[in-house]
C-alpha cells in the first residue's frame, strides 16, 4: 500500500489558502510533481499478477497445519493434537488426538509401549547387575588365586599326626618319587640281564647251568623284595595325594548379625580346630646361641600379613549352625573357664585417648575412631581371618599345621548409629 500521508498533508494546506492569497503555478507543479513521485513508488502491474497467482495457489491449498502437539496417551499408543487454518475462510481449527502414533513391533517402528519400557529398564538393571557380578566374580577368581597360593603352603601327609612339617613331606614326597623311579630303573635291567640269562641257559655246560641257576633263584629273590618296596612306595605316594587333596576352602557368611562359617562341618567331625588370625605388622623375635655358645635375641624385620590372635581355644564354631564365637575370658594366663560370646564388640579392645576420643587396638596400633578434620567418629573397618588347623600345646601356629585358607571378614564401626557390626 501506498503511503499518501505527506501528500495528503500538502493538499490540506493547498486548500486553507484564502483568495487574497496568491497561488502560484510553481506551487500546484509542486504538489502534483509529489503525486507523481508517489504513484512512481507503486507496485507494477507484473508483481500485482505474480500475487494474484500466489493468492490462487493458496486457495487451492484450503487446508494448513499450523502446529501439532503431544496429546493424551495410553499404555500402548501416542497421540498428536493438530491445529488447522482454512485458507479460503480464515478460520482456525484444533483437531483433538487427531493423529495417532502405532506402537513399535518387531515388525514395523513405532512408538514404545509402557511394557517395552518396563522391560528395557529390567533389561538395564540386569546387565548392570550382571556387570557387578563379572566384577565379582573377577574378585573371587583373584582371591582364589590367594587362596591356592595360600594352600600350596599348607599341603599335609596323611602321617602329620606326628606334627611332620609340609616341607618335610614335600621332600619326603620327591625322596619317594626318585626312589620310586630308581627301583623301576633298576629292575628294568635286572629283566634284560635276567632275559640274557635264559637265553644263554641253552649253551652252557652243567656246571655253569648250575651256577647260572643259583645266579637266577638270587635275581629272582631281589627282584621280588624291590618289587614289594616298590608297591609299598606306590601306596605311600596314593595316601600323600590323597590326603592333599583332601585340604578344604572355607568362607564366611554374615546372617542376622551372627558369623556363618561354610565349610566348617567336615574339619570340626576330624577335631581341627579355627584360629583367628589379624591382617596387621609383627616383628618375630628370633633366638638362637652364637658360635661361643652364648644366647641371642634378635628382633626380626616388621612384616605385614596374617598373624595369630590369642590361641587355639580363642574361637568357638557351633557344630550345628556353624556360628562363631569368640573367647572373652582369654586374657595372657586367665585360667577361668572360657566364656563365648557372639557379639562383635567382644573382638576388640576399645579404650579412651588423651582427649577422651574412643580409640580400638589393632595388633601394635592404636586406631582413633575421631576425625580430627570433620571433628566427628569416622567409619572403621579391621580386617580379621580365620583357618582351621591341628590342635597345638603352645601359644605359635606353624603354617604347616593349617587346613584350610583363611576366610577373611571385618567388624565395622558405623558412626551413625555408633555401633559395631561384622562385613565380608
Amino acid at each position: 500500500m501506498i503511503d499518501t500521508t505527506a501528500l495528503t498533508a500538502l493538499i490540506t494546506a493547498f486548500r486553507a489558502e484564502v483568495t487574497q492569497n496568491s497561488i502560484s503555478p510553481e506551487k500546484v507543479g509542486s504538489i502534483l510533481q509529489q503525486i507523481a513521485d508517489l504513484l512512481a513508488t507503486a507496485a507494477p502491474d507484473s508483481d500485482i499478477s505474480e500475487f494474484t497467482v500466489l493468492r490462487q495457489r493458496l486457495m487451492g491449498v484450503s487446508t494448513m497445519f499450523t502446529s501439532l502437539a503431544q496429546g493424551t496417551s495410553d499404555r500402548n499408543h501416542i497421540y498428536l493434537t493438530s491445529n488447522t487454518y482454512n485458507v479460503a475462510t480464515g478460520t482456525k481449527h484444533t483437531n483433538t488426538d487427531a493423529i495417532r502414533i502405532q506402537q513399535a513391533t518387531t515388525e514395523r517402528a513405532g512408538a514404545m509401549r509402557a511394557q517395552q519400557v518396563i522391560d528395557l529398564n529390567a533389561a538395564k538393571k540386569n546387565i548392570t547387575e550382571l556387570q557387578d557380578e563379572i566384577a565379582n566374580l573377577g574378585r573371587v577368581l583373584d582371591a582364589t588365586g590367594s587362596h591356592f597360593n595360600i594352600l600350596s603352603e599348607q599341603l599335609y601327609g596323611i602321617k602329620n599326626t606326628d606334627l611332620v612339617t609340609l616341607s618335610k613331606n614335600i621332600t619326603d614326597l620327591q625322596t619317594e618319587v626318585a626312589n620310586l623311579g630308581r627301583v623301576l630303573e633298576a629292575t628294568g635291567s635286572r629283566f634284560n640281564i635276567l632275559s640274557e640269562q635264559i637265553d644263554g641257559i641253552k649253551n652252557t655246560d652243567i656246571v655253569t647251568l648250575s651256577e647260572n641257576i643259583a645266579d637266577l633263584h638270587s635275581l629272582l629273590e631281589t627282584l621280588d623284595t624291590e618289587m614289594g618296596e616298590a608297591e609299598d612306595d606306590i601306596i605311600v605316594l596314593r595316601n600323600d595325594i590323597s590326603d592333599i587333596q583332601d585340604i578344604r576352602t572355607i568362607s564366611v557368611d554374615v546372617k542376622d548379625r551372627f558369623l556363618i562359617l561354610q565349610g566348617a562341618a567336615p574339619l570340626l567331625e576330624r577335631k581341627l580346630v579355627p584360629y583367628l588370625f589379624r591382617l596387621t605388622k609383627k616383628a618375630n623375635r628370633k633366638r638362637y646361641k652364637n658360635s661361643a655358645g652364648v644366647k641371642i635375641r634378635k628382633k626380626n624385620r616388621p612384616r605385614k600379613g596374617w598373624h595369630l590372635m590369642g590361641n587355639r581355644t580363642t574361637l568357638n564354631v557351633d557344630a550345628t549352625t556353624l556360628e562363631v564365637s569368640i573367647n572373652t575370658t582369654v586374657h595372657g594366663n586367665d585360667k577361668r573357664e572360657a566364656s563365648y560370646s557372639y557379639h562383635p564388640m567382644d573382638f576388640i579392645k576399645l579404650s579412651n585417648d588423651i582427649d577422651g576420643h574412643k580409640q580400638v587396638a589393632y595388633g601394635k596400633r592404636l586406631i582413633s575412631l575421631w576425625n580430627e578434620e570433620k571433628e566427628r567418629e569416622r567409619k572403621v573397618s579391621l580386617k580379621y581371618g580365620i583357618a582351621f588347623g591341628y590342635k597345638t600345646t603352645g601359644d605359635g601356629l606353624p603354617i604347616d599345621l593349617l587346613c584350610t585358607n583363611i576366610a577373611e571378614f571385618s567388624v565395622v564401626y558405623d558412626p551413625k548409629s555408633r555401633s559395631w557390626s561384622f562385613s565380608k
